[in-house]
């Protein structure tokens, strides 16, 4: 797996600023990498990334023991980081990251270090605005290849970086949201979608979409959901009679008028039936390299 650094002489924060027979599938990305999940550096932890972003994963894994969740936190990293060299080596595709600097003293001083070392020339974007500052350390969205990063960081200093895995994408009360949707058969659900820096939103809007609806098999929709919500025993998600969700992907549209510059409202035009149909176009959405962050947004039934 990739190599990363962690940021020097620096703290954790805890304030934001900003039948019954489990599938093989959900178990793909469990085994394998907790073997070797204690071996593997860190980049950010739980804890640190929660402390910049909130996802649904800080809501449900609250119930874990502090290895459970160090372990799913570690599992869900490493694949993020394999996803991210094989699209780097297969297709020449930049994944998305999240880049903090601890040096300099001041958070325009840590801008100008990290697009010192992810420039144009290399392929990579750095977001214009920060996601979080303190005084001590300075994150930005970052999109770049995996090989790039790699790169980077076996020379870097007071850096860390860390590749956002689905579940880092899917913010807080999504679950709870699909739940209620699913629970009033919901027309026109909204999904908000935020892409990265430099993403052209229309094209990325477009692709997904096509991406989602060319899925021919439920086998690629579990992939999904594993890799969404690792943490999860949702009963819907472990079933050898998983649905597929094809009539949602379907479904599926971006009027002209839902896109901005760096965003794009997805709606499911049929009624929401199943929450975990609902939530495996959710992950299906954050899957995609271009995306940073997914949420439900407007009338969700609270």
């Amino acid at each position: 797996h990739e190599p990363r650094a962690l940021a020097k002489n620096t703290t954790r924060h805890t304030r934001r600023t900003a039948s019954t027979t489990r599938h093989p599938i959900i178990m793909r990305y469990t085994l394998p990498f907790l073997l070797t999940a204690s071996a593997h550096a860190a980049g950010l932890s739980k804890e640190e990334f929660a402390s910049i972003l909130s996802s649904d994963a800080d809501n449900e894994m609250e119930h874990m023991t502090t290895q459970s969740i160090e372990d799913t936190w570690s599992t869900a990293s490493m694949q993020a980081w394999e996803v991210a060299k094989n699209l780097s080596e297969s297709d020449d595709v930049a994944s998305p990251f999240i880049a903090c600097s601890a040096q300099g003293n001041s958070g325009y001083a840590r801008k100008q270090s990290l697009s010192s070392v992810f420039t144009k020339d290399n392929g990579s974007t750095l977001a214009e605005f920060p996601i979080y500052n303190s005084s001590d350390k300075t994150c930005y969205h970052l999109m770049a290849r995996g090989s790039v990063v790699s790169d980077v960081l076996e020379s870097a200093d007071m850096l860390a970086v860390e590749p956002m895995s689905p579940l880092m994408k899917i913010r807080k009360g999504t679950i709870a949201a699909a739940s209620n949707a699913a629970s009033r058969s919901q027309m026109n659900v909204r999904i908000s979608t935020t892409f990265g820096p430099g993403i052209d939103s229309a094209a990325a809007a477009t692709s997904i979409v096509d991406k989602l609806q060319g899925q021919e098999s439920s086998v690629e929709n579990q992939e999904f959901i594993a890799e969404a919500f690792p943490y999860s025993n949702f009963e819907e998600f472990t079933l050898e009679s998983f649905e597929s969700p094809s009539t949602l992907f379907n479904s599926l549209d971006v009027p002209d008028d839902a896109m901005e510059s760096e965003s794009a409202t997805f709606i499911v035009t049929t009624p929401v039936g199943s929450r975990s149909d609902l939530l495996a176009v959710i992950a299906g959405i954050a899957a995609q390299p271009e995306v940073v962050s997914v949420e439900l947004m407007g009338d969700i039934g609270f």
